[in-house]
């Protein structure tokens, strides 16, 4: 999403936030938090625990990331993480790194949540990777648009347990975040 857009989103996002759903700062997870994540049988999940993301978002030395927690009624429903970085011209963008939600009433409050510290901070952009159809109709809702000028990358998995291996080829993936950093994935 580009600085246009950005401005317009703004806008209408000040009028659409989902209803009961508050986001907050956080620099601990607690250790006992379930991720959320859509129950999509078709989906391949990471299995991703608090301490997992708790060293891969926030205790990461070489990325500072912002993480925020979305919560419904006093229960963590969803996450985003995202860090500052700039362009080639030296304008602040915002990367979404990683998000988990339960819904895409959830994940719709999370990008809202992303754009609108994009706009504040004057960020030039803000990017995201999205490989799962029904995540790109939540994000095209939210505004955005497929780039122009980055291709994306190409990830894949193998195994050598033939039916595990059928299940990920007939899976529909989502990628939040590739970074040539090896810790960072």
């Amino acid at each position: 999403m580009r600085n246009g857009g950005l401005a317009l989103r703004r806008l209408a996002l000040r009028r659409h936030r989902p209803r009961g759903l508050t986001l907050e700062n956080t620099t601990q997870l607690d250790p006992a938090l379930a991720v959320p994540d859509t129950l999509d049988p078709a989906s391949v999940h990471l299995r991703r625990d608090s301490s997992y993301l708790q060293q891969r978002l926030l205790g990461n030395p070489r990325r500072s990331l912002v993480v925020r927690v979305a919560r419904r009624e006093g229960k963590v429903v969803g996450l985003i993480a995202w860090a500052m970085e700039t362009d080639d011209k030296g304008r602040p963008e915002l990367h979404v790194i990683d998000w988990h939600h339960d819904n895409d009433a959830t994940l719709m409050g999370l990008l809202h949540d992303a754009v609108r510290e994009a706009a504040a901070r004057r960020c030039s952009c803000v990017r995201l990777n999205l490989q799962d159809s029904a995540t790109q109709r939540v994000a095209a809702r939210a505004g955005f648009l497929p780039s122009r000028d980055d291709e994306g990358r190409l990830c894949g998995v193998q195994s050598r347990d033939p039916a595990l291996a059928r299940r990920l080829a007939k899976a529909r993936w989502g990628l939040t975040d590739a970074s040539d950093d090896s810790d960072a994935l």
